[in-house]
């Protein structure tokens, strides 16, 4: 049984100002757990207004090595290492509902390297599926046919204990401006 639903907020740490000579900045985020479906989203920097000192939404993205996420200075409550799994917690499990492959596809897809733009990421997966024999999945039925890479959004439940380590991390110790 899933825990209820929650909402969330954390404040990670600071990082440094983009504009030389100027306060390090916050960086905070939402957990939302409706009781199916999780989202995350973060903000570095939030202003009164709206605006945001740094990046906002999807800032997963821009801490996916150790260096990247060592620029943050951890809040109280907070390490190097749980920012560390925070971040990976959200990339593994962020809209859990909206997964554009099979456990095979993504569990294939996850073992190669995009070679990136201009080409098609779904062109290329689609490419790199059917060379093993997994596009359609044959072992993944959706509306009793095999699951073809990308025609439908596929949903995973997360699991529990992940659900309780992130109702678990600490909850912000200071009120961000968007509140």
């Amino acid at each position: 049984m899933h825990p209820p639903p929650f909402t969330r907020v954390v404040r990670l740490g600071t990082i440094p100002h983009h504009r030389e000579g100027a306060s390090p900045v916050s960086v905070y985020a939402e957990i939302q757990w409706d009781g199916e479906s999780l989202t995350i989203h973060g903000v570095e920097g939030p202003q009164p207004n709206g605006n945001a000192y740094g990046s906002s939404g999807q800032i997963v993205m821009s801490y996916g090595t150790a260096e990247e996420r060592a620029a943050i200075s951890p809040a109280p409550g907070w390490t190097a290492e749980t920012i560390g799994r925070f971040f990976d917690l959200w990339k593994r499990w962020h809209l859990n509902e909206m997964l554009a492959g099979s456990p095979a596809q993504r569990e294939h897809l996850a073992t190669l390297t995009f070679p990136g733009y201009p080409m098609s990421h779904y062109v290329w997966a689609c490419d790199e599926l059917a060379a093993v024999g997994l596009h359609p999945d044959p072992g993944h039925l959706h509306k009793g046919e095999p699951y073809r890479y990308g025609s439908a959004w596929l949903r995973e439940d997360v699991p529990d204990e992940v659900l309780a380590e992130l109702a678990a991390f600490p909850e912000s110790d200071r009120k961000p401006a968007w509140v």
